[in-house]
Order: C-alpha cells, then sequence, then structure tokens
C-alpha cells in the first residue's frame, strides 16, 4: 500500500483507498458506481486483466457509467515464482509482455505433451469413435485429442472435496482442491437455494488443499435448499477443461 501511496504522490494523483466486503459483486457495483457520482472517473484500469472469475470485473462495472480498460494496452513481467515456472522461462520472462512469457510457457507444455507438478503429469493422448447412423453403409471416425491426467506413482489420484457447515440461518461451504494435482486454471462455483456466489470470503492454502469459502446468509431455519457445486479445470492452457458438478439437498438448523 505505502509503494501505491507513494508512486501516486510521485505523479501527482489522487489516491484513495476503498474497501470492499461480502456481497463482494454488490458491494464493487456500489463502489464503482461511487467513482462516476463523486469524482466523475469515467474510465477504470484493475489489474484483474485477464478473465477473472467468469468476468467478475465486466459485471462489477455494468450500469455504473465507469468503463472497463481491459483492450489496447500490454501487461509487463516483473515477478516469477520459479517454483512453479521453469527458471529458464521464468528469467526470459522478466521485464517482457505478459503475452510472451503465456506463449513461452503454452509452447513448453504443448511440445513436450505434459505439465509437471510434483508426481503427476497431464499427458495428451488420442482417441477415436467410431459411428454407424444406419443411413450409409461405410462408418465414420470422430477424432480429438484428450489431456489425461495420470500420476507416475502406486498412490491413487487424491479427489477435490467440499464440505458443509450448515446452521439454522447459515451455510458455509468450502471447496478444497488437492494442491499437488496440477492445473492451469482452476474455477470453482457455489449455488445455493438459486443464489449464486462469485467470489470466496476466504482462501487458504495448507500442507494439503487450497481451500475456497462460501457463505450465505439469511436463510430459514429448518427449511430445504439445493446446493450446487462445481469444480472446472484446465490442465493445459486452452485445452484440457474438466468439470466435475454435484448437487444435493441440505437443511438448515431449527432455532
Amino acid at each position: 500500500m505505502h509503494i501505491t501511496e507513494a508512486q501516486c504522490e510521485a505523479l501527482g494523483i489522487l489516491n484513495k483507498v476503498t474497501l470492499v466486503e461480502a456481497p463482494f459483486l454488490n458491494i464493487y457495483q456500489q463502489r464503482i458506481k461511487e467513482l462516476w457520482d463523486v469524482y466523475k472517473i469515467e474510465l477504470l484500469f484493475t489489474g484483474d486483466i485477464p478473465d477473472i472469475c467468469n468476468n467478475f470485473m465486466v459485471h462489477a462495472t455494468e450500469e455504473s457509467g465507469v468503463e472497463l480498460a481491459n483492450e489496447g494496452f500490454d501487461i509487463v513481467v516483473f515477478c516469477v515464482n520459479i517454483d512453479k515456472i521453469d527458471q529458464t522461462v521464468a528469467i526470459d520472462s522478466v521485464g517482457q509482455s505478459y503475452f510472451h512469457g503465456y506463449e513461452k510457457i503454452k509452447e513448453i507444455n504443448v511440445n513436450s505433451s505434459f505439465l509437471k507438478a510434483n508426481l503427476y503429469y497431464a499427458v495428451a493422448t488420442e482417441y477415436n469413435i467410431t459411428f454407424i447412423d444406419g443411413t450409409s453403409p461405410d462408418p465414420w471416425r470422430l477424432g480429438a485429442t484428450r489431456p489425461e491426467l495420470i500420476k507416475m506413482a502406486t498412490t491413487p489420484i487424491p479427489s477435490a472435496r467440499r464440505i458443509v457447515d450448515i446452521k439454522s440461518n447459515s451455510a458455509f461451504i468450502s471447496m478444497m482442491w488437492p494442491r499437488e494435482v496440477p492445473y492451469f486454471k482452476l474455477e470453482t462455483n457455489v449455488n445455493l437455494g438459486g443464489r449464486n456466489t462469485i467470489l470466496p470470503i476466504e482462501t487458504v492454502l495448507n500442507e494439503i488443499y487450497l481451500i475456497r469459502k462460501y457463505c450465505f446468509e439469511n436463510l430459514s431455519p429448518d427449511t430445504d435448499y439445493t446446493l450446487t457445486t462445481y469444480f472446472g479445470h484446465y490442465y493445459l492452457p486452452d485445452d484440457g477443461f474438466e468439470s466435475l458438478a454435484d448437487l444435493q439437498t441440505i437443511r438448515t438448523l431449527k432455532n
């Protein structure tokens, strides 16, 4: 925060700190609308330049009077985690365009056909399906390339989990992804009784799981609600998307 304040002071521009809290989408929409109503700010630049949480910032700026600036400029890499990215690529990426680094990583993954993480590999495998439609004597084939997760060890691949904590007027859902299973991009979503969430109220890491915690409040006691949870992830850039949705009925506690 102090670095941002120093940059604003050096540039001679206003620095205003605005706090947001749950429900995040509604609060973001209110705060962004205030930028226009109070300061007549017309254009918003944000660090969330790629698609974050299903176009969260696009939805946050809707009907606010403020335009989201997400095109027409470049992103420069200034810091890379060498535990996650090959050191040669990391060194070459610093000071370069974000898209330069992205293409480098994609090139390595696609050319070698795997993404290594601990004892796991996402391997591109081919499959073919033969169709006979009953009207033509000649069958036809559909072929495609599909990444498949294979572990180079005897232990099974750990599964994603969810934990539901139900009270009389609220429910907390923890979406838990095993840290050692690789992914290029991970999406999670929770829907309860038709109410959807965009951002978790908390994200934590322990030795085993990445945990995203979602909260629903103002529920009616002793009432059934339909809970839908969703994990979606890419093993490789732009390829290998796999999704898993689960649906169940939960009941709030009595007062």
